[in-house]
């Protein structure tokens, strides 16, 4: 299941992607707490989240600031895996678009309704969109 969703940020490409890292979430995201387990932040570190009962395993995929893109794999044990990608690209030198992309396979017939929810397209753009929400409000970048 794919979806991709996006928003625009007063920020340039660089001051923007480091904000979609695993340290650079802690800054915007309520109750974002990674735990690295290997790596600096580059292609190949690997990273865990924990939320409530759900522990999610994290391995960077791809981290280009020349580019704009930051792309990683998830694994959720038993209920879903795939990856995510955040593309930054410049519309001036202050100001980029963010597009969000998410492709995960449930791995349990219970998570596919789940996911499907999850994937229910006004549901994502809202999500994603409160991501802009969230770097505004914690004064990351203007609105």
């Amino acid at each position: 299941m794919t979806a991709e969703a996006g928003f625009e940020l007063a920020l340039s490409v660089e001051g923007a992607l480091p904000l979609f890292t695993a340290e650079g979430e802690r800054r915007w995201v309520p109750g974002w707490e990674p735990e690295m387990l290997g790596g600096d932040g580059a292609a190949g570190s690997v990273f865990v989240t924990r939320t409530n009962t759900v522990e999610t395993v994290w391995v960077v995929v791809d981290y280009d600031p020349q580019r704009g893109i930051a792309r990683y794999a998830r694994h959720v044990a038993g209920v879903h895996a795939g990856l995510v990608e955040v593309r930054c690209a410049a519309l001036s030198a202050d100001r980029c678009a963010v597009r969000v992309r998410y492709t995960l396979t449930p791995l349990a017939e219970a998570a596919v309704a789940a996911l499907a929810e999850f994937f229910e397209p006004q549901r994502f753009a809202d999500s994603i969109a409160g991501w802009k929400r969230l770097i505004v409000a914690a004064g990351l970048a203007a609105d």
